[in-house]
């Protein structure tokens, strides 16, 4: 009698067998990450955040809490009495000017990342890609220095969710005597550099010919 080997079932052999444990979809939580480490920082999310939010509205509502409690006569001397008159006035005065300036200064910074192609611009609400080429010009506050630390700003060729310019603290605090090198360093990424120096070229070649053309 002949061996018969029991073989598989009609059909399991044609099915394939289910990876136990893998998930059809991909990881977007690991390709995000992979993402982020290709990207570079130009500024820190925590000193953005701290100088953006958390500064203004300390200074703000307890400048605010102050000069309204000097206007109320609830704050008193050690000794009990009302502080000087022209106290309340100059309190005032400084609330007035420092808010808006404040808001002008600090509310706008945002928080920029690069890669190849790409800057990436958040305010902590939204974030916003614009590409490297759309940067026209970087410049660096000579006025403003929050601790050690002059805004950078960045302008683009057409206007962004933005605006035409975004403004960040650039990592590294200030070099002394010198434009900070990331300045440098976005022109370099946005072909600035390149295109100054072929205008140069241009212009330089331009005033040769005049010079070689020969007289009427």
């Amino acid at each position: 009698m002949q061996s018969v080997g029991r073989g598989p079932r009609d059909g399991a052999s044609s099915l394939p067998k289910p990876s136990v444990g893998r998930s059809p979809l991909p990881n977007l939580a690991l390709e995000t990450q992979e993402l982020d480490l290709r990207m570079k920082r130009l500024s820190s999310a925590a000193i953005t955040l701290l100088w953006k939010i958390v500064f203004p509205v300390f200074w703000i509502s307890g400048f605010g809490y102050g000069t309204v409690g000097l206007w109320m006569g609830s704050l008193l001397e050690k000794d009990g009495t009302l502080p000087p008159a022209e106290m309340k006035w100059v309190a005032l005065l400084w609330w007035v000017i420092g808010t808006p300036a404040l808001l002008w200064s600090c509310v706008g910074l945002k928080h920029v990342r690069y890669d190849a192609t790409h800057l990436y611009i958040s305010n902590f609400l939204r974030e916003i890609a614009v590409p490297l080429t759309q940067i026209v010009e970087v410049t660096e506050s000579r006025m403003i220095n929050f601790n050690n630390l002059k805004p950078v700003t960045i302008h683009f060729r057409d206007a962004t969710a933005f605006g035409h310019r975004i403004t960040f603290l650039p990592l590294g605090g200030i070099i002394v005597g010198r434009p900070h090198p990331i300045i440098a360093q976005l022109q370099r990424l946005a072909g600035i550099e390149d295109q100054e120096a072929q205008r140069g070229a241009s212009a330089d070649g331009s005033a040769s010919a005049g010079l070689r053309q020969p007289r009427g």
